[in-house]
């Protein structure tokens, strides 16, 4: 399916679903983050998981080509990333929630580069600052040493 986008002088934008890559569904994630829209952020995630269809904040997930459980085009860590940090800048009563909904549903750092979705040191950069941002100093404190011994080696931004 084609989409065409109408422009200001009859000029026309035509979707072209080989270009959708994980690169530019990163780059829409970021977009969606810096304007604040964690509505929008929490549904390109779902397309991306290929959970089209679902009713996330009253708006239907579009289902993207080539996105599901078989498919080529799967979200990242820096996808999740891009999603934590999102939440946890946002201003939302549930932004924090969110950030560790999406933080847990990450694997556990480990060794084996074969696996897409593990956590890394942006993924505890962020919640950790979100943690410190809201008055959860204990908790911050509790995720820093739980990344530690997860052999997620701590940065400037950490500390």
């Amino acid at each position: 399916a084609t989409a065409v986008i109408e422009g200001k002088v009859n000029t026309q934008i035509l979707a072209n679903a080989e270009a959708l890559d994980v690169y530019t569904a990163s780059a829409l994630l970021k977009a969606h983050a810096m304007t604040g829209d964690l509505a929008s952020v929490r549904r390109v995630l779902a397309a991306l998981e290929g959970r089209g269809g679902a009713d996330i904040d009253g708006l239907e997930v579009a289902s993207w080509p080539g996105t599901g459980a078989d498919s080529l085009l799967k979200p990242d860590t820096r996808c999740y990333n891009i999603a934590i940090s999102a939440a946890a800048d946002s201003k939302a009563l549930d932004g924090l929630e969110l950030a560790l909904q999406i933080f847990n549903g990450m694997a556990e750092p480990t060794r084996n580069s074969g696996v897409a979705l593990q956590k890394n040191i942006v993924s505890y950069n962020a919640l950790i600052n979100a943690m410190t941002s809201r008055g959860r100093h204990e908790d911050a404190i509790h995720l820093f040493y739980k990344m530690k011994q997860a052999g997620v080696k701590p940065d400037k931004f950490s500390y």
